[in-house]
């Protein structure tokens, strides 16, 4: 199977302001996981197989195997429900202060 590192721009962003050896780390780690995700990584709380730990020198992460991102992800839905939710409120509260 061909694994594919998708690494989100805030993520990403985060990780250009890491110190060049936890970088340096982080990036053998997901090279690594890449080749070959469950050798190179443990599971993350109770094993699903799915979410993982990878650990390297200065720096420990958590990745999402086998996500697929033409596909709807979990935490992409509890994302946008977290969204409506936060978007309901606001719409509820701006409701209430109009004036009548």
């Amino acid at each position: 199977m061909t694994y594919r590192l998708n690494i989100p721009t805030d993520v990403f962003d985060t990780y250009k302001q890491l110190p060049e050896d936890a970088r340096r780390d982080l990036a053998l780690a997901l090279v690594d996981a890449q080749q070959d995700p469950l050798a190179y990584s443990e599971p993350y709380g109770q094993d699903d197989g799915i979410i993982r730990t990878v650990a390297q020198g200065h720096v420990t992460a958590v990745i999402l195997l086998g996500h697929d991102s033409d596909h709807d992800c979990p935490h992409d839905r509890i994302r946008r429900h977290d969204q409506r939710v936060a978007r309901d409120h606001l719409n509820a509260h701006q409701h209430r202060s109009t004036p009548g």
